[in-house]
């Protein structure tokens, strides 16, 4: 059984007071290479990631699309601050996303004419790439998350979305600090494009003070032609810098 904590309206400064879930840790696939740097593990939120995963919060995915098929038309909500699609390994050992539990998602969030989305770390084989389309084509918006630019002009070449991250590093971002909440925020000092072009729009909530995904809504934009990045964040970034500058 997969276990999903739905918090109604989230506590995330950066979030904003939108519904949003966290799935156990065994729905992240085994091949993620976000897995030893994801921001998740450290903090709060890895407090609270660890008490879904070993059963002490949370409850079944059937009180998951309950919970969607009953929020308000064009409600925005975000699934998975941490965690990732359920999955069944095949044979040959692949990861194969849930297609059962998947369409049950979908069919909750178009029930109730929500505006759902979430991104994915599972590999893009043919099984897959089929099921991000399918959420994605029907109202749920997936977000296949790549680790460099070409590997975005590759996701959106096969008809996906694609979000990357960006180096903390990188010369195109200025950290400061804000006086108005004391928290650190980036100036974008120029553009930032895939290798095929395509513009990489910097998440707006890294940039722009007082944006928050609540007043934002662009990762559950569909079928885009652009790249969301988000800029490497949180307790581990040193080891994401080091794994994006390889």
């Amino acid at each position: 059984m997969t276990r999903v904590h739905i918090t109604p309206k989230s506590g995330n400064g950066k979030v904003g007071k939108i519904p949003v879930t966290t799935s156990e840790a065994g729905t992240c696939p085994t091949t993620c290479p976000m897995w030893d740097g994801c921001y998740a593990k450290t903090g709060p939120q890895s407090w609270h990631w660890r008490k879904v995963t070993d059963g002490e919060r949370g409850g079944t995915w059937d009180d998951l699309a309950l919970f969607v098929s009953q929020l308000n038309a064009g409600q925005l909500w975000r699934h998975n601050v941490s965690g990732d699609l359920p999955y069944v390994t095949a044979p040959d050992g692949q990861e194969l996303i849930n297609l059962a539990l998947l369409k049950q998602l979908v069919d909750a969030n178009s029930a109730s004419g929500a505006k759902g989305y979430t991104y994915s770390h599972h590999k893009l084989n043919t099984h897959n790439k089929e099921a991000l389309k399918y959420a994605t084509k029907n109202g749920f918006t997936i977000n296949s998350s790549t680790e460099t630019y070409s590997q975005a002009d590759d996701v959106i070449n096969q008809g996906l979305n694609a979000v990357t991250i960006i180096p903390s590093t990188d010369d195109a971002i200025v950290p400061y600090c804000s006086l108005d909440d004391h928290k650190v925020y980036y100036r974008q000092v120029k553009q930032l494009n895939t290798p095929e072009g395509r513009r990489i729009k910097v998440c707006p909530a890294q940039t722009c003070l007082p944006t928050k995904c609540e007043n934002c809504g662009l990762c559950s934009h569909q079928e885009r032609k652009y790249v969301i990045g988000f800029i490497a964040h949180g307790n581990k970034v040193k080891t994401v810098n080091d794994v994006l500058n390889k």
